[in-house]
């Protein structure tokens, strides 16, 4: 089995093309391919919570139009008008810009070590370096960034978490080989 992380297909390649779908092209329906179900579902979910009073969606079904929204493919050939994916993918990517503008993009890097955390299941670590040289993790260290979570399925990474670290709680400091590791969020 090739553990490389950075391998075509590995967990760290996903995370970084949905990343480079939604943050460097704003492009959801692109990344929707890549994004698990359950990541997908806390994104529907979180817009209904925001924007379920919308006039766009007022005397409408919304049980068939958060179906819709959760589909593969997109926009869904099910939601009567494509205005409603529109004003989801713009308001999605709007949230997820804003939960990201603490990062420093010019000196940010991947971690590479795979982090199983559970069976099928990946930690893949977005951090803040600030140097372009290496970055060896040997004792507990404290990262700002991001933790992106990716499932396995039919042999393909799909991101299924986004969380920040932004704490300076030393109990939340990314410790070497350890899978328990979760960022504050």
């Amino acid at each position: 089995m090739d553990l490389d992380p950075f391998r075509t297909g590995g967990p760290v390649r996903a995370a970084a093309t949905w990343l480079h779908h939604v943050k460097v092209n704003q492009d959801l329906e692109s990344a929707w391919l890549f994004t698990h179900s359950d990541y997908r579902e806390f994104l529907v979910n979180t817009w209904f919570a925001g924007f379920g009073d919308s006039p766009t969606l007022a005397d409408r079904k919304l049980a068939e139009i958060r179906s819709c929204l959760l589909e593969d493919a997109q926009p869904a050939a099910g939601l009567d008008t494509p205005k409603i994916w529109d004003q989801f993918s713009l308001t999605t990517l709007a949230a997820l810009n804003q939960l990201w503008a603490t990062i420093v993009w010019e000196h940010s890097g991947w971690g590479d070590e795979p982090r199983t955390i559970a069976p099928g299941h990946e930690a893949v670590v977005l951090f803040d370096k600030a140097t372009e040289d290496p970055v060896e993790l040997n004792r507990p260290t404290h990262l700002r960034g991001f933790a992106f979570e990716l499932k396995g399925s039919d042999g393909a990474w799909l991101l299924s978490n986004v969380a920040a670290n932004e704490s300076e709680d030393p109990e939340r400091s990314w410790r070497p080989g350890d899978p328990e590791w979760r960022p504050a969020g």
